[in-house]
Parts: structure tokens; sequence; C-alpha cells
């Protein structure tokens, strides 16, 4: 919860956070993210499956590594991410 609370505080708020605390495990599972302005969110290593991503701006957003296991996300919203190497994708394969 602490981490979906300061997500929703802005991306800017966020990826500050983040470079504080790099070794973080982050759980996002199952967050309710629909429409979310995540443009340029560093959501690297996160645990976001089961997630509702549908409509959220993923233009430049870090997934490398991101668990986005049965995640409510389009293939169209996916392409605008900076990277999603070796992220788990929706539908359990590893993106290469």
């Amino acid at each position: 919860m602490k981490h979906l609370t300061l997500l929703r505080r802005g991306v800017k708020v966020w990826n500050h956070w983040r470079k504080e605390h790099p070794d973080e495990d982050i759980d996002l599972s199952r967050a309710n993210l629909m429409g979310v302005d995540l443009s340029g969110a560093d959501l690297s290593y996160a645990d976001l499956s089961e997630a509702n991503l549908s409509e959220a701006d993923l233009s430049g957003a870090n997934l490398y590594k991101a668990n986005l296991m049965r995640t409510l996300v389009t293939e169209a919203q996916l392409k605008k991410a900076k990277s999603l190497d070796l992220a788990t994708m929706p539908d359990g394969s590893k993106h290469r």
C-alpha cells in the first residue's frame, strides 16, 4: 500500500523515492492504476502482477524486469515504454 500511495503522488516524487531506496522490493500487485500518468516512471523490478494499467500512460516508463503477469494492459501501451527488457509479460512469457 505504501508504494501505491507514493506512486499516486506523481512520477517525480516516485522516481526521487526510488533513487533513495534502490534495493526495496516494489509491490504494486493488484494495484488499480487505471488511467494514471506513469510516463517516465521507474517501475523496474516492480511486481505489477494482476494490476489494472488500462488507459495508463506508460510512455517512457522503465519496466525492466517488472512482473506484469495477468496485468490489464494493452500491447500498444507497452510499446510506449522505455524498457521492457526481461520483464515477465501478462501471458507469462519473458520479453527479450
